[in-house]
């Protein structure tokens, strides 16, 4: 698995954290060059927990449409998954007993009979029972408002719209959950976050999840955030990130570590001699 972790810091923005570890059933390991946050377009992106390659397929269905709303990207997004996942059951498991459409299993013509021992099968894969289908994917956008859609298995999407709204999903997130609580409640009596003090959080509870076998770096963070020449998708350097992640054990001075964040933000930024 992975970690995926969402944040609407403030009304202008949304952004996502993620890991790079792809793990397999039955074999683990890490490809720090994949890049799990995909770009929809300027006003949207997604990150994925799961199997990469199911992602992959969905994405495909996904790309190159223009999107008016978040509503109708998050809709195109669900119709993707169902569509991807009745494939894969259809072409699989149903065509290994001969049928095309799960409803010839739970509804068969008038006189057809099917083997218990064979429906039982059926249904059980049909459920995710041996996890034939392990994905989430966790749509960031900005069209109207900053919002936040997971949708998991089987198709069902949970939508997170208000200020300081997080969403995780992986592998880690009961680390990552509360380590986002702990970090939100020094926030508790500011309405909203800037986009560093959204950060900081958001690299902290990565850093929380990686005590899970499944969570690996290097992270990496994608926002949107509205500005005043328009919306933008934007990847602070993912060099500067990981190694302020790597700092945080170590109780570097605050001042430094908000000097550190800020520049990651600047491609031409320098961190301070003071690290």
């Amino acid at each position: 698995m992975t970690i995926s972790i969402g944040l609407i810091p403030n009304n202008e923005a949304v952004m996502l954290i993620q890991d790079s570890e792809v793990t397999y059933p039955g074999v683990g390991f890490t490809q720090d060059i994949y890049r799990k946050i995909q770009e929809i377009d300027k006003h949207a992106v997604v990150g994925v927990t799961g199997r990469p390659i199911l992602a992959n397929e969905i994405l495909e269905l996904i790309k190159g449409e223009q999107y008016k709303s978040s509503r109708e990207l998050s809709d195109k997004v669900e119709q993707a998954y169902h569509q991807v996942r009745n494939k894969h059951l259809q072409r699989g498991f149903l065509a290994k007993y001969g049928f095309s459409d799960i409803r010839d299993v739970i509804a068969p013509p008038q006189g057809v009979q099917i083997n218990p021992k064979v429906v039982d099968e059926i249904l059980h894969i049909a459920n995710n029972a041996n996890n034939f289908f392990t994905l989430d994917l966790m749509l960031a956008t900005n069209y109207e408002s900053p919002l936040i859609y997971i949708t998991e298995f089987p198709g069902s999407t949970a939508l997170f719209s208000n200020l300081k709204d997080y969403a995780v999903s992986g592998s880690g997130g009961i680390m990552a959950l509360e380590k986002m609580g702990a970090e939100l409640e020094n926030y508790r009596w500011q309405k909203e976050l800037s986009i560093d003090e959204g950060i900081d959080i958001l690299m902290k509870a990565g850093k929380a999840s990686e005590k899970h076998v499944g969570v690996g770096g290097p992270f990496e963070i994608v926002y949107i955030e509205k500005q005043k020449d328009g919306t933008k998708v934007i990847r602070p350097d993912q060099k500067k990130i990981n190694m302020v992640m790597y700092l945080f054990p170590l109780e570097i001075k605050e001042d430094i570590m908000k000097e550190a964040i800020s520049k990651m933000r600047d491609k031409d930024g320098e961190f301070s001699k003071g690290f």
